[in-house]
């Protein structure tokens, strides 16, 4: 039976692809081929969930498992076109 050609299955070839080439990947060529917005980074922490999902296809997305970011404390931040409360005299 012919494989069906997924998005599961082409990470799963690009995986098979990187882990048995004795290639090392030049991540700065591949951010650049990306665009501006990529960084080195990025393009090594996508490897390595790529290469995690299809160890356990079960796995969370990437959007599941980024955790919340933790909330500033302190004095909420002003809404756009929002004027600031006018300061209060200091008493005598």
């Amino acid at each position: 039976m012919p494989i069906a050609w997924t998005a599961e299955a082409d990470a799963k070839l690009l995986v098979a692809i990187i882990s048995t080439s004795k290639m090392k990947i030049d991540l700065k060529a591949v951010a650049a081929f990306m665009g501006p917005e990529c960084t080195v980074s990025s393009v090594q922490h996508r490897i390595n969930r790529i290469k995690d999902k299809v160890k356990d296809p079960n796995a969370a997305s990437s959007a599941e498992a980024s955790p919340e970011k933790p909330r500033k404390r302190g004095r909420p931040a002003r809404l756009a076109g929002e004027v600031p409360a006018p300061k209060k005299a200091k008493a005598e």
